[in-house]
């Protein structure tokens, strides 16, 4: 009879170890299931950091961009400003000539 209550008292403390450790098993998943879940927050909130950040570069650049093709479409015009009178004084010599030629008949 005593060594079946020995037996038995082994299996129950076999049992509770194994109970013991199961509920560190889960308390350790539990664990990393939290952290886990803390670092997708984090990187969740990093991504929507980095997004908004771009996005405001972004604008920046297109406000850049918009201002050096401004200043490009002024020089741009200028210069056709002179390419028209250059080419119209040309004409104006071309005409002159004409007309000196029909004077000198």
């Amino acid at each position: 009879m005593r060594e079946q209550d020995e037996v038995i008292e082994d299996a129950r403390t076999q049992a509770d170890q194994i109970i013991a450790h199961a509920r560190e098993e889960v308390e350790s998943m539990i664990s990393q299931t939290e952290i886990v879940a803390a670092a997708k927050k984090e990187a969740r909130r990093i991504l929507d950091e980095v997004a908004e950040e771009a996005a405001s570069q972004q604008g920046e650049i297109d406000a850049y961009v918009d201002s050096r093709l401004a200043t490009l479409e002024v020089i741009l015009h200028k210069t056709m400003e002179v390419v028209n009178r250059g080419r119209d004084q040309l004409a104006g010599v071309d005409a002159k000539s004409a007309l000196s030629e029909l004077g000198d008949k």
